[in-house]
């Protein structure tokens, strides 16, 4: 089909003459768009980036994204020990948190993509990382529940209570 061709006058006949341009030159062809805006970045809370010294059970936590059209918004949750293997989702949530489970020692990369499951309805957070610890393991110590309560997660704790009273304990 040939191209039509119009005078322009003023804007509002361009926009009007580009519609019936495209329309006789095939360009829209009844097919319907539905336009969605993205949800807004989820923006990481916890593990804060870089932290290290974390126990292999660890809690992901983000704010929540706004989707500008209203629409319901899953969470996919990607983490690996290596950059390049974290295009593989994990885990998708409708909340801003994931505990994550016996995790290996090691660097772990990590990241949340906000999905309103539109077209065009997918955002990625930055990645993060963060480093898990081995669990230490003490054995013929006992302590008392405000001990216990204090030493959790915490390595250096850990050895300012346990060493003192190693130390005191005769076999």
């Amino acid at each position: 089909m040939k191209a039509k061709s119009f005078l322009v006058v003023s804007s509002l006949t361009a926009f009007f003459t580009l519609s019936l341009l495209l329309i006789g030159c095939g360009g829209i062809q009844g097919i319907p768009y539905d336009y969605n805006d993205a949800p807004s970045v989820p923006q990481i809370l916890n593990p804060a980036n870089g932290s290290s010294g974390l126990n292999p059970n660890v809690l992901l936590q983000w704010v929540q994204s706004i989707d500008p059209d209203n629409n319901a918004i899953i969470y996919r949750v990607y983490y690996a020990q290596s950059i390049e293997n974290l295009n593989t989702e994990k885990i998708s949530v409708t909340d801003t948190s994931v505990l994550i489970s016996n995790l290996s020692q090691g660097t772990w990369y990590w990241k949340v993509v906000a999905d309103d499951r539109k077209q065009d309805g997918k955002t990625p957070s930055p990645v993060y990382s963060f480093s898990v610890t081995a669990p230490i393991f003490v054995t013929g110590v006992s302590l008392n529940k405000s001990q216990t309560q204090i030493l959790t997660g915490n390595r250096e704790r850990l050895f300012a209570a346990v060493i003192p009273q190693m130390q005191q304990t005769k076999p």
